[in-house]
């Protein structure tokens, strides 16, 4: 079953999106091909930002968290915070 994983920082926004800069600039190709992950979105709000993706199962999505190449790139990017994850089960979706 697919699921949405939902990312939420609080803190100051331009820090959080520095932080997604540095990841996503210097992340392994194991971060960027995935195609399990059908959708990726990054946004900062005034204070915070958060992180939408898409994945075709939970095992896809922990497969990726539990990567060994994916954490050292998180903690190489110096997030100024943890994110708050909230995992939802996919109901439907519209294209």
């Amino acid at each position: 079953m697919s699921v949405v994983a939902l990312f939420r920082w609080q803190g100051n926004a331009d820090g959080l999106v520095a932080a997604y800069d540095r990841e996503l600039n210097d992340a392994p190709n194991v971060v960027r091909d995935q195609p399990q992950r059908t959708l990726h979105v990054f946004a900062r709000g005034q204070d915070g930002a958060v992180v939408v993706d898409l994945w075709d199962s939970d095992e896809d999505l922990q497969r990726m968290i539990d990567n060994s190449e994916f954490q050292r790139n998180l903690e190489a990017a110096g997030w100024p915070s943890e994110p708050e994850v909230t995992i939802y089960e996919v109901h439907a979706t519209l294209p």
